[in-house]
């Protein structure tokens, strides 16, 4: 099997469960030196365990992706070791399910840390590596679909999202000088922890119905009658990381099924 990626290496974060361990495991099979965040770090090692298992060596690194100071101390030891990033994947993500109103200050500012702050802070690092190495590489941003249509007890999650596709596009134009490509990646419902622990079940709070009658909702709005596994969104990823898509760049694809949003 042709690898890819080898002699690449790629950072991602999120990398302990869901798209960005999935991302991690597909990155590894196909060559690349793989190094993932994350704050779980039994999960973190699950990861490593599955890579390994592969036949493939990887490294982690505990982050509370939440805390500038905490990635401010960790970025640069992971530069420092891995002499260069050629592939960063910013895939984690903190969910919110909750009535506007109820909103705290606190909550809002953990979700936009986690799926924003974080791929600000992130892409910074890397791109200064890439930029003064003369080394261009390439971003991909995990958002979601609801950063193009928001929905109802979401708005800090929403407004997180849709603000990473901005990122993304602004990003994309700025740094096409240097080579250096930015896309996002925009998924629906995908069958992760997130969406079975903690997404279905509060929308069934939401809307006094059962976790099966949501799981039908779901799949009953998406036009193919399917949720999305981890392993094909990292599949668009891989495809947005590797050479045939040199020319593609400010882009947020979705991967949704097909579902229409206003």
């Amino acid at each position: 099997m042709l690898e890819r990626f080898t002699g690449k290496t790629a950072l991602i974060t999120g990398g302990s469960s869901g798209v960005g361990r999935a991302a991690a495991l597909m990155l590894a099979v196909d060559g690349a030196d793989v190094i993932i965040m994350g704050r779980d770090e039994s999960r973190l090692k699950e990861t490593l365990g599955f890579i390994e298992e592969r036949g493939r060596s990887t490294d982690y690194y505990i982050c509370d992706l939440s805390s500038p100071e905490n990635i401010d101390e960790v970025v640069p030891e992971i530069l420092k070791k891995a002499d260069g990033i050629d592939f960063l994947v910013n895939c984690a993500g903190a969910p919110l399910l909750k009535k506007f109103s109820e909103t705290t200050l606190e909550e809002w500012n953990y979700t936009f840390g986690v799926n924003c702050t974080s791929v600000f802070l992130l892409s910074q690092f890397i791109v200064r590596d890439m930029i003064e190495k003369k080394a261009p590489g390439k971003i991909v941003n995990v958002a979601s679909t609801v950063g193009k249509s928001p929905q109802a007890y979401a708005s800090a999650y929403s407004a997180s999202k849709a603000a990473i596709i901005a990122l993304t596009r602004s990003l994309s134009r700025e740094l096409a000088s240097y080579g250096i490509t930015v896309n996002a990646v925009c998924p629906g419902a995908v069958n992760t922890p997130m969406l079975n622990s903690y997404t279905i079940p509060g929308l069934a709070k939401f809307f006094k119905s059962s976790e099966e009658d949501v799981l039908k909702r779901i799949k009953g709005g998406n036009p193919l009658k399917k949720i999305a596994e981890p392993a094909e969104i990292a599949e668009l990823i891989g495809f947005l990381l590797s050479s045939a898509a040199d020319d593609i760049t400010g882009q947020a694809i979705n991967m949704d099924g097909g579902v229409e949003y206003y």
